[in-house]
This record gives C-alpha cells, sequence and structure tokens, in this order.
C-alpha cells in the first residue's frame, strides 16, 4: 500500500493503523500503536471491534475495570474472602493499594497474575516490589515472557471461567504480567 492524499502517491509504506483481525499485510496492528488508538475509536464502523475494548498504550495492554467492578465487587470480594487481597504501596501516594487476586502454587513457588494487564497495581509493585499477600509480607520478582506460559495455564486453570473474557480479549502472554513471591524472612 501508499500513502495517498487526494489521489497524490508519495511512494511511501502505508504505515496507517488498523485493527488487528483485518487483513491488511504490512500495516501495523492499532493495538501497538496509541495513535492507532484514536483512529479506531474515530473509525468504529471500519473495525471488528476487538480493538475498542482493550487500551493499548506504549508495550502493554491495559482493560480498565468498570464502576461495578471496582465499587461493588472489590470490595465484596475483599470482605468475604474470595480469593486473597494483595497490599502493595502507591508509587505515587505512598498510600496501601488492596486488590483482590488469585494466587497460583506452580513448582512449589506462590506467583500472581494480572488478567487486566498493565494495571495500577502492576505497575506499584514494579515500583516497590514489597508486598502483602494476606498478612504475609513477600518480595515479588516479575517473570520474562517466555517463562509465563506454564504459569498462565496453571492459574487459568485454578482461577477458571472468571478469567477467561481476559484472555480472550488479552490473547498474548506479554499482555499479562506474572511475578512470582517469596516471603521476606
Amino acid at each position: 500500500m501508499e500513502n495517498t492524499v487526494s489521489g497524490v502517491r508519495y511512494g511511501l509504506p502505508d504505515l496507517r493503523p488498523t485493527c488487528s483481525r483485518m487483513p491488511n499485510v504490512g500495516a501495523q496492528p492499532a493495538h501497538n500503536r496509541w495513535i492507532g488508538l484514536v483512529t479506531c475509536l474515530l473509525n468504529r464502523a471500519s473495525h471488528c471491534g476487538s480493538c475498542i475494548a482493550a487500551i493499548k498504550l506504549g508495550e502493554m495492554a491495559y482493560l480498565k475495570p468498570g464502576w461495578f467492578t471496582t465499587k461493588i465487587f472489590n470490595p465484596i470480594a475483599k470482605a468475604t474472602g474470595m480469593g486473597e487481597t494483595l497490599t502493595v504501596t502507591a508509587r505515587h501516594t505512598k498510600k496501601p493499594q488492596r486488590i483482590p487476586v488469585i494466587s497460583v502454587d506452580v513448582d512449589g513457588a506462590k506467583y500472581l497474575v494480572s488478567t487486566r494487564g498493565e494495571t495500577q497495581w502492576v505497575k506499584n509493585v514494579r515500583a516497590d516490589p514489597n508486598v502483602k499477600i494476606g498478612s504475609t509480607e513477600y518480595v515479588a520478582r516479575e517473570i520474562p515472557e517466555q517463562d509465563r506460559p506454564p504459569i498462565l495455564a496453571a492459574y487459568r486453570k485454578r482461577a477458571g471461567r472468571v478469567v477467561e473474557g481476559y484472555f480472550e480479549r488479552l490473547p498474548h502472554e506479554a499482555d499479562h504480567p506474572v511475578f512470582v513471591v517469596t516471603p521476606k524472612r
């Protein structure tokens, strides 16, 4: 493809972003570029819709939770003990941030998985790896992408259907940060 403006060809490759599910060989998917997201949002009718759900700013995607999840479900999940409560230190305010999580044990190690991509708690753990799960203090270390598949498979098996929608909307291992947590001594 070539860039054209009012029928004039410039001989440059067409780098306009398109939806990743649309057949357009050589074009960079909209999910990889911020400008692509804006273009995709403005031109919804010409896209399949898969690129609307995930926000991709830079390298990682993020599925922003809705009002119901943040205001109703998460507080109920923490109060009733559904899963575990992860406590991290917010990187800007230094206040504790509490999030319900499901941890998974693989080969004797405990892992945390972010099903929604690069969330605020992920950014906070990267800034300060000292976390608490329940009342136990841990140090978190991010796992490289190539080592994530067996952990993600175990996580999906343990968490069940609750997380399948996130993995359908963010199918790549790179979109799901994984941390191994080791107890502090």
